[in-house]
């Protein structure tokens, strides 16, 4: 007795939709990558892919930061926002496993990078712990005195 004739087809679309999928978002990453390059021109410090966590979900993106601004995009919000980093009041970044955001700890081999800004909004991004000590140094770097 075989597999039904619908299961044998899902095994096979199930795979190429993923893939497709995946080269979407990483040819959405490269756009979105380019566009942050242009927006903060050649003070860009750091570049890298990110996850925005939202109220429910993670979103990918790509977060940067330069000499004058942070700037972030959520490839599937659409959502985009260059925060100048006068703006920025505080920030954290922690280990996804040890994380107070429950939010994120569901991310392994993550950082979690909590922006707060003087206006009280919060931001939470997850990065790639291999990422997260460049950020962990750059930042205080760059970051205005209060």
């Amino acid at each position: 007795m075989g597999l039904p004739a619908y299961l044998i087809l899902m095994g096979l679309i199930f795979p190429a939709v993923l893939a497709v999928c995946r080269l979407l978002l990483r040819r959405q990453g490269k756009k979105g990558a380019d566009r942050l390059r242009r927006t903060l021109g050649p003070g860009l410090k750091l570049l890298s892919g990110c996850g925005f966590v939202t109220r429910t979900s993670r979103v990918p993106g790509v977060i940067a930061l330069s000499r004058e601004a942070l700037a972030y995009e959520a490839f599937i919000l659409g959502q985009r926002e260059t925060i100048p980093l006068t703006e920025i009041a505080a920030f954290s970044l922690e280990d996804t496993r040890k994380t107070r955001h429950r939010r994120a700890r569901k991310y392994r081999r993550a950082s979690a990078l909590e922006i707060v800004t003087r206006s009280g909004q919060t931001r939470l991004f997850v990065l790639p712990r291999s990422e997260a000590t460049a950020w962990q140094t750059t930042l205080p770097e760059v970051l205005p005195d209060p």
